[in-house]
């Protein structure tokens, strides 16, 4: 799954750390290779 940054955690409140913890994992994608690699297993699978 993919959510955009700005949207998913500045959109969220304040963090208090006495009211407990909070995990971040962070992820990201490079568009170019991502792209690169969709058009490519589409010409394999012969997908449009």
């Amino acid at each position: 799954m993919m959510m955009d940054n700005h949207r998913l955690l500045h959109g969220r409140t304040a963090f208090n750390p006495n009211e407990g913890s909070r995990f971040l994992q962070g992820c990201y994608l490079d568009f170019d290779s991502t792209e690169g690699k969709l058009r490519h297993l589409k010409r394999k699978f012969g997908i449009n």
